[in-house]
């Protein structure tokens, strides 16, 4: 299966003030096929204070870049 590159488009009129208002996001409803993948959450292994108590179990020892 080869890979497929998607582009999201957003009106401008929403984006033009989303830094500066109180919207969150942004829903549309597309007449497209569309694959949603769903990936497991695994703990961080740098030093973050967020609570990551319902998270996997990190597969890796180190950061890697």
């Amino acid at each position: 299966m080869n890979p497929v590159k998607l582009k999201v488009f957003i009106p401008s009129d929403f984006v033009k003030d989303w830094n500066t208002n109180d919207t969150v996001g942004y829903n549309t409803e597309p007449d497209v096929s569309l694959q949603i993948i769903v990936e497991k959450d695994f703990k961080c292994l740098d030093e973050t204070t967020e609570d990551q108590s319902d998270n996997f179990e990190n597969p890796h020892t180190t950061c890697q870049e």
